[in-house]
């Protein structure tokens, strides 16, 4: 068979392929197109289907979500940084003038009660000051006794020995409280001697107050001149009560009834009259507080009587109660911090007190928070 006989068999061929890939492609087109409309339909039919809770959904998903601790407690309407103290609040003790610690009386957790001895500084200079002044009292108190003429004034010289009969009684009151608070007293001093030996400086302070009250007025009606003996003996006298006192200055008491939270001296050590370096902190655990350091921009939210809630790290699974007693009528600086100096840049805040229970575990010292409860106040 000749080549031109074969010719038109390849054409047909290459047509037949040509035909048949052209097919195929249109195929896949209407299948790319079918399966682009029927998922258009579906998505359109979807969207429609489920519109309201999709926008349901967007809209909580925009919707600010409230804070967990304000879904957990939506009672409280304000809150602030607290620290616990004893309800006396924390009383520094501390030197009035510079020396060195002799002997220390307590320790840490000591229960002490009033004008009892805590720290004793060196006095050997206030000691003999003190003996020179009575010597120089017995003196000029005989020469005024051996005169022969009776001046005028009797009155007043007889006010004047009874204040200071009274003053000797006051300082052998303290004496004697010095040695049952003290180590003189040692450990078989029972409370009960404490207690009496307390009353009895007590007592004789109010005799003293007495006795110069009384003097005043008698000199108030007598107005005549006095002899030169009883002057002389009214200096004495005087010389007296300031070597007493500052043979007192010594003496380091305490100025209420509590426990000793801090005693941070030791025998030997310089002291002076410095804020804040004390030699003893104490405090009535009897009644506990918190001191809360409110933001200003709060301070309509909270009042007197309003109900309170305390948490505390040491105690996270507990909520304890309190009550606010007090608002400071002025803002200050920031007490929930810890304690030091303050200074003049320290933010001011409004100090709140709120009572705690007696029952409560908290410890003074301890740094918590106050949430302020949506309470009325009490009538």
């Amino acid at each position: 068979m000749s080549s031109g006989q074969h010719e038109p068999s390849r054409q047909g061929q290459e047509g037949i392929r040509h035909s048949t890939k052209s097919l195929w492609v249109r195929l896949v087109v209407a299948l790319l197109l079918l399966s682009a409309g029927a998922a258009a339909a579906a998505s359109l039919w979807l969207n429609q289907l489920n519109f309201a809770s999709w926008s349901e959904h967007l809209r909580a998903m925009r919707s600010p979500q409230p804070a967990k601790s304000e879904a957990a407690h939506p009672d409280w309407v304000a809150a602030a940084p607290g620290r616990v103290e004893p309800a006396s609040g924390e009383i520094k003790v501390g030197p009035l003038e510079l020396g060195r610690v002799a002997e220390i009386f307590v320790k840490v957790g000591d229960v002490v009660g009033q004008e009892h001895l805590l720290v004793r500084l060196e006095d050997g200079e206030a000691r003999a000051r003190l003996a020179s002044a009575e010597a120089q009292v017995v003196s000029r108190q005989q020469d005024r006794d051996d005169a022969t003429s009776t001046p005028a004034g009797g009155d007043r010289r007889r006010a004047e020995d009874k204040v200071a009969a009274a003053e000797g009684e006051l300082a052998t009151a303290r004496h004697l409280l010095d040695r049952l608070s003290g180590r003189g007293g040692g450990n078989q001093v029972l409370p009960a001697q404490l207690a009496k030996a307390r009353a009895a400086v007590a007592q004789a302070q109010d005799q003293l107050k007495q006795e110069w009250a009384n003097l005043e007025r008698v000199k108030a009606v007598n107005s005549e001149a006095v002899s030169r003996l009883d002057n002389a003996l009214t200096i004495a006298r005087a010389d007296l009560t300031m070597a007493r006192a500052m043979l007192e200055k010594t003496r380091i008491r305490a100025p209420i009834s509590g426990t000793v939270l801090q005693l941070p001296v030791h025998v030997g050590e310089t002291v002076a009259p410095l804020p804040e370096r004390p030699l003893a902190v104490l405090g009535d655990l009897s009644r506990l507080r918190v001191r809360g350091d409110m933001d200003e921009r709060n301070a309509e939210k909270v009042h007197v009587g309003q109900m309170a809630r305390i948490r505390s790290e040491a105690f996270p699974d507990r909520d304890f109660a309190g009550k606010v007693t007090a608002i400071a009528p002025a803002l200050g600086p920031a007490r929930s911090s810890a304690p030091g100096p303050r200074h003049q840049n320290d933010a001011a805040v409004l100090d709140v007190s709120i009572e705690l229970s007696n029952d409560t575990p908290l410890l003074p010292g301890m740094q918590v928070d106050v949430l302020f409860l949506a309470s009325k106040p009490e009538p």
